[in-house]
């Protein structure tokens, strides 16, 4: 699609998860994101 191949970058998901992270903090929310090694993350209410 771009003409180019893309082998994708390893920490774009943590990168992601953090960012959604320091939103979550900013507006106080009581949603909380986990990481679970090995796994993934699971969203705690």
């Amino acid at each position: 699609m771009w003409g180019y191949e893309y082998a994708g970058d390893g920490r774009l998901v943590d990168d992601l998860v953090k960012r959604i992270r320091k939103k979550l903090d900013q507006h106080k929310s009581l949603v909380e994101l986990s990481t679970i090694w090995g796994y993934g993350y699971r969203i705690n209410e």
